[in-house]
């Protein structure tokens, strides 16, 4: 099961590329994530879960399930998706690099947070997005003079600068620092501070003072993407984001119907399968300009025609084959992501205005 899952996700081909010229200006456009999957007690041996990892933290769930994934955005495929114990940290996945090549774009949260993993990236003539972790030390190019971040946002708004990231690889980034407002700096504190809480630790006052700035660490050149726009680029993660929503929510990846370890891998793999699928099917639609697919739509709408899909299966595969045009023609249709949206505007229409004011 675990060779056909892979086999499946392999199969997809890239032929529903979003059509935003700002992403063409790169090979792929990676955005990388993970999601936790509670597994029964007797599977703790062969994936510990987080109650098995930290103190004072009481669990009863010992056995847990880590997915690491790669989604393609720009080119709608999944790249790469990993099976990793529950306890495994995101900053020690490395696995992901085996597939940046020249022209490729990473975006991936501050869990991935690695120097070394950035300079890797860039000698092989690729790009990253990243959020800047506060206890990185940044050097001034010209005389690797360690730098106070802190003093040199004081009394701005906008800060975008070159600085040598990391005290060992020394790789030359840009940094962009962009004020929250108060609203949002407040509810990032109050994030940190839940979470500082619950591992034992108290987040020391430099750091809450960062935490009024969005700042971002990237080597993108400014000729692609303007500093003023690269906080908009990445909203882009957000899209693994709604992936795994549709994983979970709607394709019930995390739920199973045994407690025996093989049959819930089975299951787990299976479903892979589906979503394998389903992505195989969205990638043949031809969408009119403009239009963008809304995957949460479109298997609800494939959930309806089950029945159907199954009785097809067992017919010959002209049947099966008529189904599935049927379904597609419906899904170019019906299942579209609202264009207008006035308070919380698209991703894509995001990524538009990027163009628009280049």
């Amino acid at each position: 099961m675990e060779h056909l899952s892979g086999e499946a996700l392999g199969m997809t081909e890239e032929s529903l590329s979003i059509n935003c010229q700002v992403l063409k200006l790169f090979h792929s456009v990676k955005l990388l994530d993970s999601s936790y999957i509670n597994l029964p007690e007797n599977m703790r041996d062969q994936y510990r879960g987080y109650g098995s990892s930290y103190q004072n933290r009481p669990c009863s769930t010992q056995g847990g399930l880590k997915i690491q994934l790669v989604y393609d955005y720009l080119n709608q495929i999944i790249s790469r998706l990993d099976f990793k114990e529950g306890v495994r940290s995101d900053q020690g996945y490395k696995d992901y690099l085996e597939d940046i090549s020249s022209g490729d774009l990473l975006i991936a949260d501050l869990g991935y947070f690695a120097p070394n993993s950035f300079k890797i990236i860039d000698e092989r003539k690729a790009y990253f997005l990243s959020r800047y972790k506060a206890d990185t030390n940044l050097y001034e190019p010209d005389t690797n003079e360690k730098i106070d971040l802190l003093a040199l946002l004081k009394n701005q708004e906008f800060m975008a600068k070159e600085f040598l990231l990391g005290s060992q690889p020394k790789l030359k980034v840009s940094v962009v620092c962009q004020k929250l407002t108060q609203e949002q700096a407040a509810y990032r504190r109050r994030k940190a501070n839940k979470l500082a809480k619950s591992r034992g630790y108290t987040s020391s006052r430099r750091n809450q003072h960062l935490l009024d700035w969005a700042i971002f660490i990237t080597n993108i050149p400014s000729s692609y993407v303007a500093a003023e726009d690269l906080s908009k680029l990445y909203r882009l993660r957000w899209q693994v984001e709604l992936l795994f929503k549709l994983y979970k929510s709607y394709g019930g990846i995390d739920k199973f119907y045994s407690k025996k370890p093989y049959r819930v891998l089975c299951q787990i793999y299976a479903k892979i399968i589906a979503m394998a699928m389903f992505h195989s099917l969205a990638n043949c639609l031809c969408l009119q300009q403009g239009k963008e697919f809304s995957p949460m739509k479109a298997f609800d709408y494939l959930k309806l025609r089950g029945l159907e899909i199954f009785l097809a299966l067992r017919a010959d595969a002209h049947n099966l084959g008529v189904l599935l045009g049927n379904i597609m023609d419906s899904w170019s249709r019906f299942c579209l992501k609202d264009r207008y949206r006035k308070k919380r505007p698209s991703t894509l229409n995001f990524l538009t205005a990027i163009l628009a004011g280049a």
